[in-house]
C-alpha cells in the first residue's frame, strides 16, 4: 500500500506514492514550464496516509430469515472502520476466518 498522496489543484489530479520524494517529483513536473495559480496559492499538497477505510460485513441476508431482513435488496450490511495501512491485511484476514 502506498504511503503518500499528492494533489495538484490546477487539474484536480491526485496520485499515490511509496516515497515523499516521488510525490515531490510528480508535483514538480506540473510546474516545470509555468507555475500554476494553485502552486502560488498553496493549494497543492502531499499527505502521508495514516488511516485507510475498512468495511467489514456485519450481516448477511443469507444468515437471516427473509421476513426479518430489513435492508431491502442489499445482500450484505457493512460497518466502516479506519485502520492503519499496515493493519489492512490483518483485518481482512480476520473477517474471512
Amino acid at each position: 500500500m502506498k504511503k503518500f498522496v499528492a494533489y495538484y489543484a490546477e487539474t484536480s489530479e491526485s496520485e499515490f506514492f511509496d516515497t515523499i520524494e516521488q510525490a515531490i517529483d510528480w508535483l514538480t513536473e506540473f510546474d516545470q514550464y509555468e507555475i500554476s495559480e494553485g502552486s502560488i496559492d498553496g493549494e497543492n499538497y502531499i499527505a502521508e496516509i495514516k488511516l485507510v477505510s475498512h468495511c467489514p460485513i456485519i450481516a448477511k441476508k443469507s444468515d437471516v430469515p427473509e421476513e426479518e431482513w430489513i435492508y431491502g435488496d442489499s445482500e450484505t450490511i457493512h460497518d466502516i472502520k479506519y485502520v492503519e495501512p499496515q493493519q489492512i491485511e490483518t483485518v481482512k484476514n480476520e473477517q474471512t476466518n
